[in-house]
This record gives structure tokens, sequence and C-alpha cells, in this order.
């Protein structure tokens, strides 16, 4: 089994894709770290994704949606092949290097759990990029809960790790948000369909209606799965 894959969702933003997939170069100090751009088939750039990122870095869904991305490549075994499956969005951008191995690491000293860096914009507020075990991944059947498109989804992983004592942030991790939020980044098309009015409301009310209906019993789940009482 190798160590940790990075998953990636990404759209129309191929630049972002070829800078992230640089810094990844240049920033990770093992050799079994992974890292997976997924692209939906109805992307306006799809083909220039596969002219311009190498095939062993690239997966194509017949979808759209960052969390439908995340499920998707589970749904294709990575937690089965990895011991933790990370995400970063295609505007992050890692700085610390040995990021990799610092995220590992901590998923080893924990046993399982949930482990994010700074992203510089909400810090240790919110896991924006985040590595999971994968035997957390597989007792669930998902990266994040499918009900979700793409906002709110980084709370679930937050409260998921606090209520089963395994969150850990790392401050002197740096893993850049290059987010329109901080003038990182232009205001495009993914930018304004993730945050528009709908999307807002709608991710809002399904965490909501999560941690009403499911959030206990995913927890137990996961409790269940690692031979705890």
């Amino acid at each position: 089994m190798s160590g940790l894959l990075t998953i990636v969702p990404t759209r129309n933003r191929v630049e972002n894709a070829l800078r992230l997939l640089d810094a990844f170069y240049n920033t990770t100090d093992l050799d079994d770290s992974g890292l997976l751009f997924v692209v939906g088939t109805e992307d306006p750039r799809l083909e220039e994704y596969k002219i311009k990122i190498p095939k062993n870095h690239l997966l194509t869904f017949p979808d759209r949606g960052m969390v439908k991305a995340l499920n998707y490549a589970v749904s294709c075994g990575y937690a089965e092949e990895y011991e933790a499956l990370g995400f970063m969005g295609d505007d992050h951008l890692p700085r610390t290097y040995g990021w990799d191995s610092a995220y590992l690491g901590n998923l080893r000293e924990l046993g399982h759990g949930y482990v994010y860096g700074n992203d510089l914009l909400m810090g240790e507020r919110i896991p924006t990029q985040v590595a999971i075990s994968s035997s957390i991944i597989r007792a669930l059947g998902f990266f994040g809960p499918p009900g979700f498109t793409h906002l709110n989804v980084d709370v679930t992983w937050k409260d998921m790790g606090e209520a089963l004592g395994k969150l850990r942030y790392l401050p002197d991790v740096i893993i850049e948000h290059m987010h329109s939020a901080n003038g990182k980044a232009e205001v495009d098309e993914g930018y304004r369909w993730a945050n528009s009015p709908e999307m807002v409301a709608q991710d809002e009310a399904e965490y909501e209606r999560w941690k009403r209906d499911d959030f206990h019993t995913e927890v137990h789940r996961v409790v269940l799965a690692h031979g705890r009482c």
C-alpha cells in the first residue's frame, strides 16, 4: 500500500493544475506520494488537460462538482491502494517542503484521523485542504458526505475529526489557498458557480440536515470500524 494520494478536483483551470503539479514535485519528499486531478468529461478544456497533464495524474468522470469528484475517485478504489487520501483545490499551492511526510506522519501518530495545514486564509478554523486516513474513508464509503456539492464539506471533516478526537492542525505546514477571497485569484466562472446564492443556500441546508441526521451515525461507524467502544 502506498502512502498519501492527494486528489484535486479541477475545472477549466489548466494553468492552476500545472502550477500545482510543479509545486507538488518541488515540495514532496516521499517517493510514493501521489497527485490526481479529477476532471469532468463536460469540462470545456478537457482535451487541453489530457494534453498537458500526464496520464498518471489525470482521472475523468462524467459529472461536475467537488464532492462528486472526490467520491468518484474513492469509487475507483484509491482508498484501497493508499494509506491516506488528501484533498486540495486547484487553487491551493503547497509551500512547505515535506508537507506530505508531515501529513502522513501525523496520521500515523494518531492511528487514524484528519490532518490539515495552514492555508493562510482560514488557518485552524476550517480545513480547506486535508488528509484523511483511508481506513476512515473505507468505513464511511465516501470522501465527503454525498449530499454536498462544494461548500461546508470541509466543516464536516473538522466536525468528524473533533468528535473522534482525531483531528490535528499543523500551523507550520503551509498549503496556501490562492483564492479570490484573499485577492490571490481572479473571480472566474468556477468561483461564481461554487459561491452562488443558490449553492450557498443548498449546502448550508445540507450541512444542517447532515449534522442533525447523519453526523452521529457516521462517527459511530468510524468508531466501530476501528475497534473502539
